[in-house]
Formats: C-alpha cells, sequence, structure tokens
C-alpha cells in the first residue's frame, strides 16, 4: 500500500538478516490518546516509533512488522490502492499474491509477493478505516522461505486488538508546538525605490524537536548617491532552546532563550489558509524533506 513504499526500503537489511536484531524499546499496549489509536505489541515482539507509525522486530521470529498511518476513509478506496501493489525504484516490488478478502467490517486483507530491494519477499497486510480520523494499515512480512501463516496470525492479532475513539484534542500551545517542531520559518522583505537604491532582508529560525533552535538574518542595503554606490551589511545569529507557551488568547507564545541570555517572544497566528505568523509578520513553514532543501538544520 502506498503509505509504506517510501519507508520499505529502510528495513531491507533487517528483513535479510532474518530481523535477529534486539529492539528494546516499546513493549506491550500502545497508547496514543492524541490520534485516537490503541493497541497491543504481540509477546516477543518490540516497537520503535517511527515517521508516521511503528516498527516492530523480535529476536524469536524472522521477518518484521510495519503499522503505519493512512488517510483513506473509504473501503472502496482502500481495496483499490492495495491493488497497486507496493513499488520504490527497480528493485523493490510487491503485487497482491491472491485475493482481497474483507477483514470484519471496516478492512481488507491479502497477502503480496516479490522483492525488497531485490531480495525476495512475502507478507501478509491488513488495512483498517478509522470512522475518526487516521486508519491503519499492518504489513508482516519476511522471506519466503521463512514466510507461514505465523505472519497472517501476527497481522489479525494486532488488527483485533485496535481500538479507535475520538482524538484528545492537545491544548493550544501543545498544538503549536507540534506544529513547529522541525521546521524553518523564513522571513523575506524587499524594498525598492526605483533609481535611488532599495533594500532587503531575510530571517530564519530552525526550531528543532529535541527543544533547541538555530537563528540567523541578513541584510543589505545599497544607495546610489551622485554616481557613488556604497552597501552595507549585517549578520546575526545565536543559539539556544525554544518552547511554546500558553498565551491565555487561544493562540501560542513562542519563546526563544538564547545561550547568551537574550529572551526573544513572539505571538504565534495563522490565518484561514494555515500561513503562520510571528507577531503579525508571515514566516513560510518549511519542513525536513523540503525537496529544495531549505528545511531546518536538525538532527
Amino acid at each position: 500500500m502506498k503509505d509504506m513504499r517510501n519507508l520499505i526500503i529502510l528495513f531491507v537489511l533487517i528483513l535479510s538478516a532474518h530481523n535477529h536484531v534486539t529492539m528494546a524499546q516499546i513493549q506491550g499496549k500502545v497508547s496514543r490518546p492524541e490520534l485516537g489509536l490503541e493497541f497491543d505489541i504481540p509477546q516477543q515482539w518490540s516497537g520503535q516509533e517511527i515517521d508516521g507509525g511503528m516498527l516492530l522486530v523480535s529476536e524469536q521470529v524472522p521477518g518484521l512488522i510495519l503499522i503505519m498511518l493512512h488517510e483513506i476513509d473509504q473501503l472502496d478506496a482502500l481495496i483499490a490502492e492495495a491493488k497497486q501493489g507496493i513499488q520504490e525504484g527497480f528493485r523493490t516490488r510487491l503485487v497482491p499474491a491472491g485475493e482481497i478478502i474483507n477483514f470484519g467490517n471496516h478492512g481488507i486483507a491479502l497477502e503480496y509477493t516479490g522483492k525488497i530491494e531485490g531480495h525476495p519477499a512475502k507478507a501478509h497486510a491488513i488495512g483498517l478505516i478509522n470512522a475518526h480520523g487516521y486508519g491503519i494499515t499492518i504489513l508482516a512480512t519476511t522471506d519466503p522461505d521463512n514466510f507461514s501463516p505465523v505472519y497472517k496470525e501476527l497481522a489479525e492479532e494486532i488488527a483485533n486488538s485496535f481500538l479507535f475513539t475520538e482524538p484528545e484534542k492537545a491544548p493550544q500551545h501543545e498544538q503549536w508546538r507540534q506544529w513547529l517542531s522541525d521546521m524553518s520559518l523564513r522571513r523575506m522583505s524587499s524594498y525598492s525605490s526605483g533609481t535611488s537604491g532599495g533594500s532587503n532582508s531575510q530571517s530564519r529560525i530552525d526550531l528543532c524537536a529535541n527543544g533547541y533552535f538555530s537563528y540567523s538574518s541578513s541584510s543589505s542595503m545599497s544607495i546610489d548617491v551622485g554616481g557613488v554606490f556604497g552597501n552595507s551589511s549585517g549578520n546575526n545569529s545565536g543559539q539556544g532552546t525554544w518552547e511554546v507557551l500558553d498565551a491565555g488568547n487561544g493562540n501560542g507564545l513562542l519563546r526563544m532563550s538564547f545561550n547568551d541570555g537574550r529572551v526573544w517572544e513572539y505571538q504565534l497566528s495563522t490565518n484561514e489558509k494555515e500561513e503562520t505568523y510571528l507577531d503579525g509578520v508571515r514566516y513560510f513553514r518549511i519542513g525536513k524533506n523540503d525537496p529544495n532543501g531549505f528545511g531546518p538544520n536538525c538532527p
């Protein structure tokens, strides 16, 4: 299914190594009230959170299990997506092996076969629709020699344990923190007065999820006076920690505490287009995966 196409290559080394890897991370019940999701990790399996889901591995069972979020809310659309299979480049291709069957009233199940980065692979997949928000895709996979009904049982055990509820809305300032984490905020302005000159300036704030930030700004001004051209420029940068506080007005307050003792605060707001403003000034919000390379410098 499409949600796993960009992630599945990351796990090929685990898959080809038969997954005898210890991941002493999350075990037992997993609860994410902010997403309205709760489920159980099978015994002898451990989980680690990844972007958009969770990866499960076991010391006793070869292979891996991926649990991924999806936004499909109609069963017909989920079936159509499942029929497309999983493909990434020329070396990763999984296609349906057999018919797609219903899984309860709000899900489907099927098997996939093919290759992952050139390695033969088989998988049992279950997709679930959630009336409250994000749906779930479960993929239990290993190499064909080790594939057995156990993977179907594991996927079904996880799927049957899922409890979907209305997501709990986080406080406004916490929503702002999630909105700004691992983002680069950029302000750009320019001014021109025709033949007499002009100016432009840029500011950049990188807000990392680990609580640290970096700040930089640059400005240049050119003045044409009697045929004499002058240019002046200035730079300012600093590092420190950031947090979002409750501003008491339905919005958040961004506080940046520099290592040199300075503290800057900005009132946060958005408009109907979800454009981000700091003290009423528009900043472009750019994520880590920006294709143009303008994302934040965050670990």
